[in-house]
């Protein structure tokens, strides 16, 4: 091929993969085929795998276009805004622990929201806990957008006002096929990590089964529990081949959420570029108004905890 030591990489990387991943497929078919579909059932994998899929199908839905739009909005924002725009990535390297906390002193002081998602109602537990997880992964998708279309080339955007594009043509013709690539690898991304959520879940809604938000992380770990007071290797086998079906699981619904997520913006994009005509302009205040609230959004639920920092509110452990 064009390039063989690609080629050559890929190959050394999938074996040292099947070096680790040994042990899991051994387990896989240690436990069968049967056993492993006879317990998707009733109290089994099947629902809390189900509940994973769709919180990462929609997850990047979400945030992949609200994070192209928002990032295409602030792109021509004033020089002392992009600087602080790296402030967007806090969330998500606050990791998932703090992120928790912050929902927990922030949202759940209110009474109104306690009482909402009390019975774990549908749609405010469900929207509490997707909110959360927006704000933690559309903040970053919005920075590495607004970073990436940055770089489109200026002969690029020289043949497009030659061209007489108008403002969403732009988007279509130009912003887009930019930032495509890095909309799959992000959406990979927030796919996965949506599959595999356990501790927003966990500390924030104390997740169950009867509570109809145990995911597929909790699952695995209440069944490594449940097998491990009989026999440590016999639990260890049986969760390590649920993991491969967990992994099965990941890989079917990150394809479908890329394509999915991709598909949504390729027709958006088409469909707003034949209904607008108005010409790009150079505007100040709309970029900078778009910065600044997604600069403040990424911060506003972290200075909440400001009034947590007074010495007497520590608590000894």
């Amino acid at each position: 091929g064009r390039y063989p030591q690609l080629a050559l990489l890929t190959l050394c990387l999938g074996l040292v993969s099947f070096t680790f991943a040994s042990p899991l497929l051994n387990a896989f078919s240690r436990g069968g085929i049967h056993s492993i579909l006879s317990n998707c059932f009733g109290d089994g994998w099947g629902v809390p795998f189900l509940r994973s899929a769709a919180f990462a199908v929609v997850t990047p839905i979400v945030c992949i276009p609200l994070g192209f739009l928002f990032a295409l909005l602030a792109k021509d924002c004033a020089n002392f805004l992009r600087a602080p725009l790296a402030i967007l990535m806090a969330p998500m390297l606050m990791g998932g622990v703090a992120l928790a906390f912050c929902v927990k002193l922030d949202v759940l002081r209110s009474a109104t929201v306690v009482g909402l998602i009390a019975n774990r109602a549908f749609i405010p537990t469900w929207g509490l806990m997707l909110l959360a997880q927006t704000w933690q992964l559309l903040t970053l998708a919005t920075y590495l957008f607004w970073f990436r279309l940055q770089l489109v080339p200026a002969r690029i955007h020289r043949f497009a006002e030659g061209s007489g594009l108008s403002a969403l043509e732009y988007a279509r013709d130009v912003y887009w096929p930019h930032a495509r690539n890095l909309a799959g690898i992000l959406t990979l991304f927030i796919s996965t990590t949506s599959f595999y959520e356990f501790i927003k879940f966990y500390l924030v809604l104390r997740a169950s089964p009867g509570g109809g938000t145990e995911l597929a992380s909790h699952w695995l770990l209440r069944f490594y529990n449940f097998y491990a007071d009989v026999d440590p290797r016999v639990a260890t086998r049986m969760s390590l081949a649920m993991a491969g079906v967990g992994i099965v699981f990941a890989i079917v619904v990150a394809l479908v959420a890329i394509t999915m997520t991709l598909a949504s913006i390729d027709i958006g994009t088409r469909w707003l570029a034949k209904v607008g005509s108005r010409r790009p302009g150079r505007h100040s205040v709309r970029p900078n108004f778009v910065a600044a609230c997604a600069i403040v959004t990424a911060v506003l639920p972290v200075a909440g905890l400001v009034p947590y920092l007074r010495w007497r509110s520590f608590v000894p452990i």
